[in-house]
Parts: structure tokens; sequence; C-alpha cells
């Protein structure tokens, strides 16, 4: 309708389409785990528009995207003995970008003091799961070691975007 209407080209949708693509292949790539699959030939619901896409295309720039990523952003690793604090905004950045946080980023930026450490705030996350080193030692060493890794993924990332920093305590 919009094509026949003359308010976009079919070459502008196709292009909205690829980045659109582009935009969800990065998110799903950065997915720890998962299984991907990718079907031609499958028929859209009715209502929703079919734009066929070249794959070794959207790849490529997927590709091309993520090492302008890698560049761009450093790669701060946050280790269980370092102490985050929120990110101040640059007051003279004449475009200062919204912070958006996923809720894993939430779950940790509501422990964030300047006093705690990333290893205090997984044994946090821990003992709210039910356990204790009391009731069962061996099931709660298991589940602290998995909130450890997630408290250090999680940090590294919230590091990485600005919203918080490593300082020493």
């Amino acid at each position: 309708v919009v094509v026949d209407l003359g308010l976009l080209t079919p070459e502008q949708i196709s292009s909205w389409a690829m980045l659109d693509m582009v935009d969800l292949l990065g998110i799903l790539f950065n997915w720890s785990d998962g299984d991907y699959r990718f079907e031609e030939g499958l028929m859209p619901p009715p209502g929703k528009l079919r734009v066929p896409l070249s794959l070794p295309q959207l790849l490529n720039t997927l590709v091309q995207r993520t090492a302008s990523w890698q560049i761009a952003q450093p790669n701060i690793v946050v280790e269980l003995h370092d102490v985050l604090e929120f990110a101040d905004a640059d007051p003279h950045d004449p475009q200062p970008r919204p912070v958006q946080v996923t809720h894993e980023q939430w779950l940790l930026l509501t422990m964030v003091d300047g006093a705690t450490t990333v290893g205090q705030m997984a044994a946090k996350l821990a003992t709210h799961s039910g356990l204790t080193p009391e009731t069962d030692p061996q099931r709660f060493q298991m589940d602290l070691r998995r909130y450890e890794e997630f408290a250090q993924r999680v940090a590294s990332e919230l590091v990485n975007e600005y919203v918080a920093v490593k300082i020493t305590p």
C-alpha cells in the first residue's frame, strides 16, 4: 500500500528490512547460548509484509557492523573484587544518550553503592534464591558460582556501556 501510494520505494523498504534484521541478528548473536535456524520459503502471516533478503549480504553487513562495534567499545573485564559506582554523565555532551538497561543489568544496578564488591553482589543474589551455606553447602556453592559468573558478566556490560565505572575502594 505505501509503495502504491508513492510514500516509500521498494528500495527503501528493503534497506529498512536489512538494517532491522542486522540489528536483530546482532542481539541474537550476543546471546551466550541458543539454537538458531534460518528457514527459507516461509510465508508471513496475513497483514505482514514479506521482504526477501540476501543471507550473504545480511551476514556481511552484520560482520562489518560488529567489527566497528569492537573497535569503538573497549572490553573492560570486571572481577569479583571490583566495586562499581554509577558513571557520571558528561555535562558538556551536546547529545547525551539515553540510558537503556536490561532486566539483568537493573538487578545488579540496584546493588551498586560504591562500596559493595561484585562478589558480594553475587552472594546477595545467591542468598535471595533461598539457599544458604548452612542448609545445603554443596548446592549453595554451585549456585554461588553461577551468580558470580552472572554478576561479572553483567557488571562488565554496565562498565563497557558507560553506565557504571570500576572504582578503587
